[in-house]
């Protein structure tokens, strides 16, 4: 899970899954309030998650004739189980790193 960066405590799954949903980068230790940031590799990666992994699943499906039912389902199932992990993939820095 997520540590601090100033206090270096880890933050619990529900905190961290909690956080995920705000839109911003900013935000606070649930420990010693101050301002965290998710890392500049952080946001990659969950970019590259949410982009990559509906393509990858949904064009083999389609190619294969699977039908459209079943493509719905199985991805309605990758969604949850991606949604879960997703705060195992967070890291936190102290300071707003830009993308580029």
């Amino acid at each position: 899970m997520l540590n601090c960066q100033r206090c270096g405590n880890e933050w619990n799954w529900t905190t961290t899954y909690k956080k995920m949903f705000t839109f911003k980068t900013k935000m606070e230790c649930p420990y010693c309030h101050e301002p965290q940031y998710m890392s500049k590799e952080t946001r990659q990666c969950i970019g590259i998650i949410s982009t990559l992994i509906p393509f990858v699943i949904f064009l083999p499906l389609i190619t294969f004739g699977v039908p459209v039912a079943n493509i719905i389902l199985i991805e309605l199932i990758t969604f949850i189980i991606v949604m879960a992990y997703l705060p195992s993939f967070y890291k936190l820095s102290n300071e707003d790193e830009p993308l580029w």
